[in-house]
């Protein structure tokens, strides 16, 4: 594991923060073993895209948003040297849009906000 001195996470927490977002956002695993071809897709340029639109079709889900799938590619880069730092993560405009509608409702007295992953 590849391990970022300056932010203390390991970059296999950040595979592992994508694997979540993944279930989170189609409802499914992303893959099931290492020997799944998912997971062998996941290794390919654009796999991400391609597993995301399949599983978000057998769901009959709408896909998620281009911001949603922006964070996921970079949380699932094959290689742990390419994966973000968390500070980064943090950062993400996906997140910080979603952080900012969570603010607002709960200073709208916790009224429910439209979703991070559709908009």
């Amino acid at each position: 594991e590849a391990w970022c001195a300056w932010c203390g996470v390991l970059a296999g927490d950040v595979w592992g923060l994508g694997v979540c977002m993944f279930v989170l956002l189609l409802g499914c695993p992303i893959y099931a073993s290492p020997h799944d071809p998912a997971f062998h897709l996941l290794l390919q340029p654009h796999g991400i895209d391609h597993v995301a639109a399949r599983y978000a079709q057998m769901q009959a889900r709408p896909p998620p948003s281009e911001e949603a799938m922006g964070l996921l590619r970079a949380l699932l880069q094959p290689r742990p040297a390419d994966r973000p730092a968390i500070e980064q993560v943090r950062r993400h405009p996906w997140l910080r849009r979603a952080e900012k509608r969570s603010s607002r409702a709960a200073a709208e007295g916790g009224g429910e906000s439209s979703s991070p992953v559709m908009g």
